[in-house]
């Protein structure tokens, strides 16, 4: 591991263990979260959205046509 790859990371740092081998340690989790006016907004559309879809779903004979394009691997 190279130290030097983690030093600008938002979700944790490099330490040296007690055997003189670098190991990753993360921030605890959740994360806080700054809720403002604008994510609750993109989280309303979001849900929103969400909700739209699933009803048209439910009109379609095989939901799988909208769930199958989504599910597909592809390998580069």
């Amino acid at each position: 591991m190279n130290p030097e790859d983690f030093k600008e990371s938002s979700s944790g740092k490099c330490i040296k263990t007690l055997t003189d081998y670098w190991a990753y340690m993360p921030n605890p989790l959740p994360p806080q979260i700054n809720y403002n006016k604008n994510l609750v907004s993109l989280l309303s559309e979001g849900d929103r959205l969400l909700g739209e879809l699933s009803g048209i779903g439910r009109l379609l004979p095989n939901p799988y046509l909208l769930i199958a394009p989504n599910t597909s691997v592809s390998f580069c």
